[in-house]
This record gives C-alpha cells, sequence and structure tokens, in this order.
C-alpha cells in the first residue's frame, strides 16, 4: 500500500479511537457520558426528506425505512435496538457524510455508552457487543457514506453491518467497520460490508475494517484500490487487531466480472468463495503484491483477458495457505494447503499476460490445469513459479500445472519454473519452448526438488507441425507418449529444430517427417524410451521400470523414400 494512503486511513482510525474513548461528544462539549443531548426515538417509516442533526442521539426501535432523503449531519449519533434496522427503500436513500475523521457519524448499538451516553439508562448493567443490532439496508442507487462508523451490527445471517442490495449503487469512503458479527466462508451475506449485490459503479475507498468476523464481501462489478485498510494497531507493541476471516470475499449471485475491474488491494488478499467468470471482451487486472486464494474446488474462468503482470509477485494459491496473507480461513493451524485445493485459472480468449506470479496447491481436476490455455487463444506466462500443483500423468495429461495443449501459435512461455508438481507442463505442435524455463528448485542449499514426472509432455489435442517450431530445453525431455507427432503435412512444408543436447522420450509411439518437411537437429540429441531414466532422470515417474528394445515404434521419415530412420541417438525403438 502507498504510504499516503496507508497514513490517511490509520489517521482516521486514531482520530475515531481517541473520538470513542476521550469522553468528548459528538458535539465537542461535554462528556460522552453525561448524556445531555436530546434522545429522539424513531418508529415510524420517513416518507418526506428529513435532517437528523448532530445534536440529538437518535434511537431506532424497530426496522424502519426510509422512501425518501435522509441527511445525517457531521458528528450525528444513531444507535439501534436489538432487531433494529434502517433501509433505503424504493425512493429513498442516505447521505450521511462525516466530513472528517474528526466528526463521524456514529452507527452502533443502544448497550453503546462510548457514544451518546449512557442512552438506555442502566449505567453499566449491559455493555455493547457484536449483534446487537441488525443493519443498515441500500436497495435503491444514491446513497452514499463518508467518515461514518459501523460497530456491533450483525444481528441477522443475511445483514452485515452495512449492505448494499438489489443491483445498487452506493459510496463507502473513509468509513470504520469494527466488532462486528456474522459471515462464513459458506455465507458471505452478513460480511460487515455486504456489497455482494452491489452494482457497477460502486465506490469502496479508504475505509478500515477490523475486529469484524468478516470484513467485506463483494462481486466483480467495481473496481477495489489499494486504499481499504482490514488491520490495526492500537500501539507499538501491542498484537495487530485484523478480522477472524481477513479478505476481501468474492461471492454473490453477480459471480460474472464485467467491463475493465482492477483489484490492487495489498493488506487482505482477495478470495474466490464462488467461480469468478471474466466475461468475453472484460479483463480483469491484479496489481503488483496482490493475493488471490480459492476456497476448495474454486476458480477463474477468463472468457476476456487477466492481467496479472507484476514487478515484485502476485500469488494464487489456497485459502488454507497461511504463509501468505495470514489466516484467512479463521481456523488458525488447523489445516494446511495441500496440492489440489482449489481448481484452476482457465484462459479461453486471447490476451491474457501472467508476469512473476505465483500458482499453488492448485490443480483439483484431472481434466484441468492449474493454469490452461484453452479453446486455440493467445497466451503469455513469463518469470511464473508453478509449486505443490496436483493432476496429470503420462497417461493422461491434462491436469498439468501448466497446461497449453489447446494454446495457439504465438503464445509465449518462457523463465518460467516448475517444482514439487505432479506434472510440471503440457504443450502442443505449435508452440516454441525454448532453454528459459526450470525444472527444480533447490531447497535449504542442498535439497533438489523436481517434479514426479519431470518432463515436457505433449498433448492429444494438436500434434502436427505446420509451422516451423523450436525445441530447445535441455534440463528435461519432450515427452511424445500413445500419440504420435507429424511434422508436416502431405504436400506442406514445416519444421521442428532441435536445440543442442535435447532429449525426446517416447511410449508405444513414433514421430513422422512428410514430404516437404524437415527435422533439425543439434549435437547431442537422442531419441528414447519414457522408461530410460539415463537420460534426464525418471520421466515416468515410477522409479523402478528399465527400457527395453520395441518401448516405441520409431521415427518415419517420408522422403525420399518412406522408411525408418536408422540413426545411432535412436534408442530401444521397434525400428531399428
Amino acid at each position: 500500500m502507498k504510504q499516503s494512503k496507508l497514513m490517511s486511513v490509520l489517521a482516521i482510525l486514531t482520530i475515531c479511537l481517541a473520538f470513542a474513548f476521550s469522553g468528548c461528544s459528538s458535539s465537542g462539549g461535554s462528556s460522552a457520558t453525561e448524556n445531555t443531548t436530546a434522545v429522539v426515538h424513531v418508529t415510524a417509516t420517513i416518507t418526506t426528506p428529513t435532517t437528523w442533526t448532530h445534536d440529538n442521539v437518535y434511537v431506532i426501535d424497530s426496522s424502519i425505512a426510509t422512501s425518501a432523503t435522509l441527511t445525517i449531519e457531521p458528528g450525528t449519533i444513531i444507535k439501534f435496538k436489538a432487531g433494529a434496522m434502517l433501509t433505503a427503500g424504493t425512493n429513498g436513500s442516505i447521505i450521511a457524510d462525516g466530513q472528517s475523521a474528526s466528526t463521524p457519524i456514529i452507527f452502533t448499538s443502544i448497550a453503546d455508552d462510548v457514544y451518546g451516553g449512557d442512552t438506555n439508562g442502566d449505567g453499566a448493567l449491559t455493555t455493547a457487543a457484536r449483534g446487537d443490532w441488525n443493519y443498515i439496508r441500500v436497495t435503491t442507487s444514491g446513497s452514499a457514506f463518508n467518515h461514518c462508523r459501523f460497530s456491533y451490527a450483525g444481528a441477522i445471517a443475511t445483514g452485515g453491518a452495512l449492505a448494499i442490495t438489489n443491483d445498487s449503487t452506493a459510496t463507502v469512503t473513509n468509513c470504520v467497520f469494527a466488532h462486528n458479527q456474522g459471515g462464513t466462508l459458506t455465507d458471505t451475506r452478513a460480511a460487515a460490508l455486504n456489497a455482494t449485490f452491489a452494482g457497477a459503479g460502486t465506490v469502496i475507498t479508504g475505509n478500515a475494517f477490523y475486529d469484524n468476523d468478516m470484513p467485506l464481501a463483494v462481486n466483480g462489478r467495481y473496481n477495489l484500490d489499494n486504499s481499504n485498510v482490514f488491520h490495526y494497531v492500537v500501539s507499538a507493541g501491542t498484537p495487530t487487531i485484523t478480522n477472524k476471516y481477513n479478505g476481501i470475499l468474492f461471492s454473490g449471485n453477480y459471480s460474472d466480472l464485467t467491463g475493465n475491474i482492477t483489484w490492487s488491494n495489498t493488506d487482505a488478499p482477495y478470495v474466490i468463495l464462488r467461480e469468478l467468470i471474466v466475461t468475453a471482451g472484460s479483463q480483469l487486472t491484479l496489481g503488483d503484491n496482490v493475493i488471490v486464494k480459492f476456497d476448495t474446488g474454486k476458480s477463474i474462468d477468463v472468457n476476456g483477458a487477466l492481467m496479472a503482470d507484476a514487478e515484485t509477485g502476485i500469488v494464487f494459491t489456497s485459502i488454507k495457505d497461511d504463509s501468505v496473507g495470514g489466516d484467512t480461513n479463521g481456523d488458525g493451524a488447523a489445516t494446511t494447503p495441500l496440492p489440489g485445493d482449489w481448481l484452476r485459472v482457465q484462459l479461453s480468449a486471447s490476451g491474457s499476460k501472467l508476469n512473476k506470479c505465483r500458482f499453488s496447491y492448485g490443480g483439483n481436476s484431472s481434466s484441468w490445469g492449474t493454469v490452461t490455455v484453452s479453446n486455440d487463444s493467445t497466451a503469455t506466462i513469463t518469470n511464473c513459479t508453478f509449486a505443490h500443483n496436483k493432476g496429470g500423468t503420462p497417461d493422461d495429461n491434462r491436469g498439468a500445472a501448466l497446461n497449453i495443449g489447446e494454446a495457439a501459435a504465438g503464445s509465449i512461455v518462457t523463465g518460467n519454473t516448475f517444482y514439487d508438481n505432479d506434472m510440471p507442463l503440457v504443450i502442443n505442435a505449435l508452440l516454441d519452448i525454448d532453454n528459459s524455463n526450470v525444472f527444480h528448485m533447490v531447497s535449504n542449499g542442498s535439497t533438489t526438488v523436481t517434479n514426479k514426472y519431470n518432463g515436457i509432455f505433449m498433448d492429444g489435442v494438436n500434434r502436427r507441425i505446420t509451422g516451423s517450431v523450436t525445441w530447445s530445453n535441455t534440463e528435461v525431455p519432450y515427452v511424445i507418449y500413445k500419440y504420435p507427432v507429424w511434422i508436416g503435412t502431405q504436400y506442406v512444408g514445416a519444421s521442428l529444430t532441435l536445440g543442442d543436447n535435447v532429449v525426446l522420450k517416447f511410449w508405444k509411439t513414433y514421430l513422422a517427417v512428410y514430404d516437404y518437411s524437415t527435422l533439425s537437429q543439434g549435437t547431442g540429441n537422442y531419441f528414447t524410451s519414457l522408461n530410460d531414466d539415463s537420460l534426464r532422470g525418471d520421466t515416468g515417474g515410477d522409479g523402478a521400470t528399465t527400457p527395453a528394445q520395441g518401448d516405441w515404434t520409431g521415427i518415419a521419415l517420408y522422403s525420399p523414400t518412406y522408411g525408418y530412420a536408422t540413426w545411432g541417438t535412436i534408442l530401444y525403438a521397434t525400428i531399428p
């Protein structure tokens, strides 16, 4: 977070807390516990434009609504009895502009004696507690909350403290949400600020969330920048106060992301609790150092574009991964992340860019990679790390950590690192794969961690080379399994160029070079069996098998006459 934004929000918190505990009233004169202001009980629907003033304490006795504009002056205190709520209904709106951090508008429990004194007249018999009152609900567009404080709400599972519903828009800026009850990973509707049903154009900036069960629930229709804060430090040396589920929770019925949306908050992770769909023509841009966490089996499906082009790094990981973004699922150390905790990021349209991203603990389905480029799309994937991902075997390679088997020519995959995955990378016959990708990691300075099936595997979708393709990675072999690869077609030339020291491994299949096409070799190339662990290691991941003559067929040459190659670099083939 930029320092100026952080200092601005912390200033809000400092002044609000000072206001809460210093004994000054919202009108700036007497002690908050003296209760010298008039108490106004609100019991009826508001049908005409109304202003609530700072020289009164307003008590909401039950559930009321406004069908007109309700304007609330800076410094005004509104208290709610148990079960009470306030709704901006049809043709209604709430304009609550506290103007500054020193004159906030307070929405709190009637048992809260800190603000406006002992309004319920019971001395110290009761104290405010989270869930004391219901919530404020906005059902039509036009409401605005600025420099407000929402505390001790969340009595019902569908509320929170402030809920923006019915596809309406609202502005929530420079507000504090603290000590509110409600919201779980299976039902986010009671988040302190529940914007899962808010419409496009909603603005949520400069707010502070702490000591709530669930701070903020959102959808994909509006931007969320780096100005909101999800913690509070009381003083130096004291524990930082966060929230039980300390994240920006993506959920709600509006699961489609539409338009050009930016997520850039770095103080708390964005948490995918429901499949996020980036619609065709739309774009999701992630800011540098953003963390995206996924609940079990959840995914991002991109039919538009995903721009995750980091300078430092962007992380995609499991909600159980407390090593980044803290304990987002609120269970302490009860759970730890595992490969396959979440599903995938699928790129189904051209134009996405992933740079300096980390993808961990994905791959919940054998039919998809943790990152999959599909639908004959192009993507740029550079300098990313893929670690601890599940899925994929040589027999069914669709579940690789990075599956670009359906990607179109022109896709770029360079400078990436793969380790501790089941299957690291699946490609097709249209793609160049150079020597910049790495398939290991050195742990603790000595232990080398690779992948279970440590190779670059051909997929079963597009296995015919029709242009000029270069393969030059020398750390792991290129693997052709069960289904042949053809270079060119009859009367149409193509070329496969192998860099020096490249190894191709085969299982029960062959490589064919058609007329007018070429297989250009470097020095030190070998063509061998998948079971040949002497070249580039145990690619088959079984640690036990040995190669035998006839493990694969050979290299078929169609020019100048049909036949099989008999080079000395061909090992364990049927021919020769």
